[in-house]
């Protein structure tokens, strides 16, 4: 009998750039790391990789896809996945977080809701070599200004040149697979994110949005969890966390007036949240970001 192996969190680690690092595989093979990269991974950030040598497979979510040169392959927040290590294969690593991206609504509706991150689908766009030749272009720009010394001047520029980059690709996705993905789960999914997005301010209870969509509670956990390997629960707090940690870093808003603009019912219950959810204070994850601006 095969032996179980347990999947392990992995955690942005600190790089020079604040939530956003840009690597290769070859880079990463060499990297002295505190895990195994053939391991069963959840990421607590998003990956894209631009294979420009070798082939191989890379596991996500417990199945394996098939990889070439000119392929784009697209990993989100939660997923679970798994390396096959080939030290003749290469290729680039955009890593960044949520909180990188997200700094309006469209960012969050990016991540969210475009084709590309769409758990539903293959995580890979094959390109033509003129879409190739394209994409290396846009990530050799990334890789110009990555170098480049740290500053708030030099972070809004990799935020944009990500930004573009994921807006390209999901125009090829689109143009590629012009039909929707067919799920009997799809719509149900996205309507629940949709009511999310419209009530997490003042609802974060599964019992609101299981009624509101005449589902059973359970159901709708099934659900969410066949498609994010996430409970219901976790999903709606992870919106949550999101947008408290943006009011904190985007906004001159007091930890009170924070807390009662999201419907908690006193400053102290969104400490304990937010602790609860990232090991941290809201006044030390805002004293932080200072520091490191």
């Amino acid at each position: 009998m095969k032996q179980k192996e347990d999947i392990i969190t992995i955690n942005f680690k600190a790089s020079p750039k604040e939530n956003f690092e840009l690597i290769t595989l070859q880079e990463l093979f060499q990297k002295k790391l505190d895990h195994l990269l053939t391991q069963p991974q959840r990421i607590t950030f998003n990956i894209i990789f631009l294979f420009t040598r070798g082939k191989g497979n890379h596991q996500i979510d417990f199945e394996n896809h098939s990889y070439q040169k000119r392929d784009l392959v697209f990993v989100s927040s939660g997923q679970v996945q798994r390396f096959e290590i080939n030290l003749e294969n290469d290729g680039f690593m955009l890593i960044f977080t949520n909180d990188f991206i997200c700094s309006t609504e469209l960012d969050f509706k990016l991540l969210n809701q475009a084709r590309i991150f769409d758990r539903l689908s293959s995580p890979k766009i094959t390109l033509s070599q003129l879409e190739f030749a394209h994409f290396n272009h846009l990530i050799n720009k990334i890789q110009e200004e990555y170098q480049k010394e740290n500053s708030w001047i030099n972070n809004e520029i990799l935020k944009n040149q990500l930004r573009i980059f994921l807006l390209e690709a999901e125009r090829i996705k689109q143009n590629q697979n012009p039909v929707e993905h067919s799920n009997r789960y799809q719509k149900t999914f996205f309507e629940f994110k949709n009511l999310v997005e419209d009530n997490f301010y003042s609802q974060r209870k599964t019992i609101f949005y299981a009624e509101k969509m005449a589902i059973s509670s359970k159901k709708l956990n099934y659900i969410v969890q066949s498609i994010t390997n996430q409970t219901t629960k976790q999903f709606i707090d992870q919106r949550t966390i999101l947008e408290i940690k943006r009011l904190l870093t985007h906004s001159e808003l007091s930890i009170k007036e924070i807390s009662y603009q999201l419907n908690f019912d006193e400053p102290t219950n969104l400490v304990k949240y937010f602790k609860k959810n990232t090991q941290q204070i809201p006044s030390q994850f805002r004293k932080s970001f200072e520091i490191e601006l």
